[in-house]
């Protein structure tokens, strides 16, 4: 399935700002209600179900041209945008 980006905003910050950020997400989750994300000329708005799927992954990626690493953490949510149940799994 092809994917589309709908927001992107990538910038190096301090522990605290992104505290900040993603408690001010958490928050609007938490309440349901929706959420826009702005950054220059982008915007776009979500509302998340009472239900959505969370992921939390980290990972360990090495160069092999220079053997360094990198450690990332990625929390996603995912859920079917036009909210309907994944089909079940049925064994017969």
């Amino acid at each position: 399935m092809p994917e589309e980006t709908l927001f992107k905003k990538e910038d190096r910050m301090s522990n605290k700002e992104i505290a900040k950020y993603l408690k001010e997400i958490s928050e609007k989750i938490a309440t349901g209600k929706k959420t826009t994300f702005r950054s220059g000329n982008q915007s776009t708005t979500i509302e998340t179900p009472t239900k959505p799927m969370f992921e939390l992954k980290i990972e360990r990626e090495t160069s092999i041209s220079n053997g360094k690493s990198d450690i990332s953490l990625e929390i996603q949510l995912e859920w079917d945008e036009n909210g309907q149940k994944k089909p079940e799994l049925e064994i017969e």
